[in-house]
């Protein structure tokens, strides 16, 4: 579906699609790192930026029914929509033109380089099996680049502050120990998640 299209999908808030798309990216932004926002002027800047390229989070229309119905205000009368929009990867460009996407993970990844982080939540190991969910409250990270036997390399220096939420394993949150053991763990997993990201790219 062309992008003229996808604003001419009826949305069950707005009575202007571009508003109920531009409304959810802001909130999406906020609380799930795989997404990104930015206004007008902050693409422009990245565009006439030298050593910078935009990056934009991709909307798609996942559409059941025929496309006529989609874009008609039975769209929004109905319980199940034959059309729903959703934010999928972020769109990489040179200059003006399209590159490449980038999936979830890569998405994530950026968003953290980038200091763009707001908020996310991110499943982690137990220590002797299980899953824990860590919500990341904050993030910063420092990039330091440098020439190592002639090759450019990159340092990132990233700091995570959250909380524990929902846990599905049998630890004891009291012992300071275990808290230590999922720091761990999120930090093993967490570099692992990014440096696999990197080599994707």
């Amino acid at each position: 579906m062309k992008a003229a299209e996808i604003l001419k999908v009826p949305t069950s808030l707005e009575k202007i699609p571009a508003n109920q798309i531009f409304d959810t990216l802001k909130v999406s932004a906020t609380a799930w790192s795989a997404t990104s926002f930015k206004s007008l002027d902050e693409l422009i800047s990245d565009i006439v930026s030298e050593g910078k390229q935009p990056v934009l989070t991709g909307i798609q229309a996942d559409i059941k029914g025929d496309e006529e119905t989609s874009l008609s205000k039975q769209n929004v009368e109905m319980i199940d929509p034959p059309a729903l929009l959703r934010f999928n990867g972020l769109a990489v460009f040179n200059d003006d033109k399209l590159v490449g996407w980038l999936n979830e993970k890569q998405s994530k990844t950026y968003t953290v380089i980038t200091n763009k982080e707001q908020s996310t939540v991110v499943n982690i190991s137990c220590p002797k099996g299980g899953k824990a969910a860590y919500e990341v409250k904050k993030s910063s990270t420092k990039i330091k680049g440098k020439l190592k036997n002639g090759k450019p390399e990159i340092d990132l220096n990233i700091r995570v502050e959250g909380n524990l939420g929902e846990v599905e394993c049998h630890i004891d949150l009291t012992k300071p120990e275990t808290i230590e053991k999922l720091e761990k763990i999120y930090e093993k997993e967490a570099k692992k998640f990014f440096m696999n990201s990197i080599k994707q790219v």
